[in-house]
């Protein structure tokens, strides 16, 4: 019994690289991924056009960071890239069957469902990323080195709200993928109802969404907290905190539900 069990484990790295392998792979290497990137990079596009044909007041361009900041790319990209991808992690692989060939092959779907999640986070950092810093530096352009390396901790404030927005989104729009048959429009009914509406509304209600602690992290940097006009914020790091603790009781609440799934 122990050696089989020695088996497993010796064997349970090696199908979680697998796993998570592939799901970036499957991600990436699509001709949906060319769409992604177009729509991702849409606040670049923008700066691009801002140095071609500057307007006055651009030499504090980071006036413009922050609210592509605040309302593309928290409100909207990272919303609804967590959104389409999350809440299709998992129902591709069962409507291909990949899902019970992965299980024959040692795998449980609990394990599945949490290497696939890391996979997707992943892909969603890499890609969202490369479109915060590529406008950071467009839009840095239109100044000084010096003021685009003293700014640089709006970026990093962007970056980590960003990434907190992925993780507990992509963790929450999972366990949709999983409970619902159409996620998708369960997704979509709570996203903008909830994280958009109601994080919008000059009440406390705003502290039970995840978009007002993922706002939070940004407001930690002081250029973007004194441009971004929102009260009643909290802690950054706090907020990041908080964010990881409720995304991981929403992955092992998924774990549990996608174990007893039937994925046939």
């Amino acid at each position: 019994m122990r050696q089989k069990g020695d088996g497993c484990l010796k064997g349970m790295p090696g199908r979680a690289a697998a796993v998570i392998g592939r799901t970036t792979r499957d991600i990436f290497l699509t001709k949906g991924m060319i769409f992604a990137m177009f729509f991702l990079m849409v606040p670049t596009f923008i700066s691009i056009y801002s140095l071609l044909d500057p307007s006055e007041g651009m030499k504090e361009w980071w006036s413009m960071f922050v609210p592509f900041g605040l309302l593309i790319y928290l409100q909207i990209l990272v919303l609804i890239y967590s959104l389409i991808y999350g809440s299709s992690m998992i129902n591709e692989d069962i409507e291909n069957r990949t899902m019970t060939y992965l299980a024959v092959r040692g795998a449980r779907k609990a394990e599945i469902f949490i290497w696939k999640y890391i996979g997707t986070v992943l892909s969603l950092l890499i890609m969202v990323s490369i479109s915060i810093v590529t406008t950071y530096l467009v839009l840095a352009a239109h100044g000084s080195i010096h003021t685009m390396i003293a700014k640089t901790g709006m970026l990093l404030a962007l970056l980590c709200a960003a990434y907190g927005g992925i993780i507990i989104y992509t963790a929450l729009f999972s366990l949709m993928g999983v409970l619902f048959k159409r996620p998708l429009m369960a997704g979509l009914l709570y996203a903008f109802f909830w994280e958009i509406i109601m994080v919008n509304l000059p009440f406390n209600i705003q502290y039970v969404t995840a978009m007002h602690y993922v706002r939070s992290i940004f407001s930690g940097d002081p250029t973007a907290d004194s441009m971004m006009g929102l009260e009643r914020m909290i802690d950054p790091v706090f907020s990041f905190i908080f964010l990881l603790f409720v995304s991981a009781v929403l992955l092992v609440i998924g774990a549990m539900a996608m174990s007893i799934k039937d994925v046939n």
